[in-house]
């Protein structure tokens, strides 16, 4: 018999990346803020190799999280529910397989996942093309305005990591002032990094948190937003900030 497809999986590797993601966090945290500390003669890691580590981390993190949505759109189109049963309405019929459903969301007939990718210049984009096969493009409509934006700076935080164009170093100012509240004209200390600002603590742009870390953040932001597009069998628990 067939194997249906499945989200299950897909959701627990995703869980599985954000937990390991924010344990590397953890064990970098404290030499990233500078508390350097010996044990037995063993210095601690210096604090710019330290949010080196945050920093992709934080890009592990991200990287989860494009695979969930990803997966979660392909297995809805063909036609699976999510681990707590749910199931959008096709606007079609079901994909033939997880092949099918990349070749109609590409466009391509000649598409295989393991020799192309998928990618959305913006979340707007991604349900853009959603709506074309999930009435209502739900649930990747879902998400408020404030969740789409802080998932617009993520990702152009995540290119920082990444990349070292002027563009992205651009981009990157721009939002670590505005989680700073640092106005446009205002400069960052010289030498801040992503490292830095994720370490940092605050509850701006957030809604209603706690003060904390900006990368717990960003953690509870996408198990809250995984918790809307892929919906678990049983509630998630959000990740505690300060591990010091």
């Amino acid at each position: 018999m067939k194997k249906e497809p499945s989200l299950r999986s897909v959701r627990d590797e995703f869980d599985s990346g954000i937990q390991s993601a924010v344990q590397l966090y953890c064990a970098a945290e404290k030499d990233a803020r500078g508390h350097w500390h010996a044990i037995t003669g063993w210095a601690g890691l210096y604090p710019g190799h330290a949010r080196r580590i945050v920093a992709l981390a934080f890009m592990q993190m991200v990287i989860a999280w494009e695979e969930l949505v990803e997966g979660s759109l392909i297995r809805y189109l063909a036609g699976a529910p999510a681990p707590s049963g749910y199931r959008p309405r096709l606007r079609i019929g079901p994909a033939k397989s997880l092949a099918h459903a990349y070749q109609l969301i590409s466009g391509n007939p000649k598409f295989e996942a393991s020799k192309h990718f998928l990618s959305w210049d913006s979340w707007g984009s991604f349900v853009d093309t959603a709506a074309l096969f999930l009435e209502g493009a739900e649930p990747f409509s879902k998400l408020t305005p404030l969740q789409r934006e802080r998932l617009h700076d993520a990702k152009k935080i995540r290119n920082r990591v990444a990349h070292f164009s002027q563009k992205v170093r651009k981009d990157f100012a721009q939002i670590a002032k505005k989680h700073l509240g640092i106005p446009e004209n205002g400069k960052l200390k010289q030498g801040y990094d992503v490292g830095q600002l994720l370490v940092d603590e605050s509850s701006k742009g957030f809604g209603k948190v706690k003060k904390g870390p900006y990368f717990i953040h960003y953690a509870n932001l996408m198990l809250a937003i995984a918790d809307i597009i892929c919906p678990p069998k049983e509630p998630k628990q959000s990740m505690e900030g300060d591990s010091a």
